[in-house]
């Protein structure tokens, strides 16, 4: 390479610096020697992986994942109604005003009327208004008793009009109108939701803006005005749930006492702020079908918590082997009388029939030093008396004459006390 030299300062000659080419062949160089690995390096890199295989068995690879707890979106079923009509209501309680949410479940068209307070009358005032407005066919709610009274059932009845009620802590109810309801109070955006006239407007814009149900593509106010847009989106769901059952379709095979894995959402329970880190957190015994959902009951129950009803894509049969090993374990656990659940006061029933009796005979005995005590106190007089009561039947009248007789015999002895009283108080006050 040429040697290149420039004026420095003061008329000094400077050594220049390397041209662009050389530095670039340095840097592949450097490059080389650096990031890529010899033939031998790899062949020592392979044999430690080797090695730490056969030193180390429980290593990661070997480890069950502890995946942290997520949603089971993949098993959700669509929630929708195949008639037309069908609402979800529900009273929201603020402070100074309160309401009543009623949103279509397939066009999600929202109605709010306010309400005075939370009695049979105004809701049977607001659902009036409902029916004539709108065409109601099926109701649902989260079981409200101003809804469930019989005022408001006599009502729907005479409307021909069907009521659905779930109470289940642990099945998606209610869900459609819930989700409408978090989303006007985000839009309030910390305002006061007592004021009927923003919440009129909200509502409209709310009705009048594309849903995300519809693919943006339709507004609410658009699919309840046209019944073919809402028979459209019934046949898309009918699409989507039929997919759902065949995927699910080895849930529906379940007999009772079988052994299922469950995933229990504790999210609305008083156990909220237990850590879960499996999907599927509990063992539990089938028992039946319900409503879409199953019932069954938990092998390690909670405090409050013992049958629950889930969604049926919440569950999961267990394989054959573990279903029999739990069986034979609880088998034996009854046979050999280990302790599971509340502990028992007697291990036999001679054992506790051994304890009735001593705990009779003592009452017997403790009642006779009484009677006894009351005997010594009383004339034979007495006595005769209440013997001859015992025998007699007595008439009103005659009980009304007895109990006069004891309220005299009453106040006298608590005038006596009362004299007694004032004389000690006296003596002590001369003290």
């Amino acid at each position: 390479m040429e040697k290149q030299f420039t004026q420095g300062i003061g008329g000094s000659k400077v050594k220049h610096v390397k041209t662009i080419a050389d530095l670039y062949k340095q840097y592949l160089d450097k490059f080389k020697d650096y990031h890529i690995q010899s033939t031998k390096q790899k062949q020592n890199h392979t044999s430690t992986k080797i090695d730490d295989t056969i030193i180390n068995p429980f290593d990661k690879q070997n480890k069950i994942k502890d995946y942290k707890l997520k949603p089971l979106k993949q098993f959700y079923r669509p929630y929708f109604s195949k008639s037309l009509g069908s609402w979800e209501i529900d009273i929201v309680f603020d402070g100074k005003q309160d309401y009543l949410f009623c949103i279509n479940i397939n066009t999600k068209y929202l109605v709010v009327y306010e309400i005075q307070n939370k009695t049979s009358v105004e809701i049977l005032r607001c659902l009036d208004q409902l029916i004539k407005q709108q065409h109601v066919t099926n109701l649902r709610s989260d079981g409200e008793s101003a809804i469930g009274s019989k005022m408001v059932q006599d009502f729907l009845s005479a409307h021909h009009i069907t009521y659905y009620m779930s109470k289940s802590k642990f099945t998606n109810r209610n869900r459609v109108v819930d989700r409408v309801i978090r989303t006007i109070r985000d839009a309030f955006i910390g305002q006061d939701m007592a004021n009927p006239k923003l919440m009129q407007q909200i509502v409209k814009l709310y009705n009048g803006k594309p849903h995300s149900a519809f693919d943006l593509k339709y507004s609410p106010s658009q699919v309840n005005k046209d019944e073919d847009l809402e028979g459209k989106y019934i046949r898309s769901q009918m699409k989507k749930l039929n997919e759902a059952k065949q995927s699910q379709s080895q849930l529906s095979k379940l007999t009772m006492g079988n052994i299922i894995l469950i995933h229990l959402d504790l999210s609305k329970t008083a156990l909220k702020f237990n850590k879960q880190r499996r999907q599927f957190n509990e063992l539990a015994i089938f028992e039946k079908y319900q409503h879409g959902n199953i019932i069954c009951r938990l092998l390690k129950p909670y405090k409050d918590i013992q049958q629950v009803e889930i969604p049926i894509y919440f569950a999961k049969k267990v394989n054959e082997q573990t279903n029999e090993a739990i069986i034979t374990k609880r088998k034996y656990e009854r046979k050999e009388g280990v302790k599971c659940g509340r502990p028992k006061k007697y291990n036999t029933i001679e054992e506790a029939k051994n304890k009735a009796r001593e705990q009779r005979s003592a009452f017997k005995k403790k009642q006779y030093v009484i009677d006894k005590q009351f005997r010594s106190t009383i004339t034979e007089l007495q006595r005769t008396a209440i013997r001859q009561i015992q025998k007699v039947k007595l008439d009103e009248p005659d009980i009304i004459t007895i109990i006069n007789i004891l309220d005299k015999y009453k106040q006298k002895q608590m005038k006596e006390i009362d004299a007694k009283d004032e004389v000690d108080e006296t003596k002590v006050n001369d003290q």
